[in-house]
């Protein structure tokens, strides 16, 4: 049995895209925006991941520093180590990422 192709030249066929509306100067220029915008991501990617980056060396300075740390609840200690010192700096350097982004757009 053969591969029937009939349907791609059905004229009751009809492909939808997303610009399927739009003239093709208005497609042009939507794609470009889109691009635009994604390059603009990316950019403010690789600048948020710099400030975790620097905060996690940050936070794993500081527990070098004072060699650890603890947490005391309801008559329990719990031990905080150098992961947890570098997950904070990263939080903490997003957090001035976002304050930088936020204050001076």
């Amino acid at each position: 049995m053969a591969f029937d192709k009939s349907f791609l030249s059905n004229s009751s066929y009809k492909h939808t895209n997303l610009f399927g509306s739009f003239s093709p100067e208005k497609r042009r220029k939507l794609i470009l925006v889109f691009l635009w915008k994604q390059m603009d991501i990316i950019a403010n990617i690789n600048e948020a991941a710099t400030y975790a980056t620097v905060g996690a060396v940050l936070g794993v300075t500081v527990y070098h520093n004072i060699g650890g740390g603890g947490l005391a609840i309801a008559g329990g200690a719990y031990g905080i180590g150098l992961g947890t010192f570098a997950t904070g700096g990263a939080v903490a350097g997003l957090a001035v990422y976002g304050v930088k982004k936020s204050v001076l757009w």
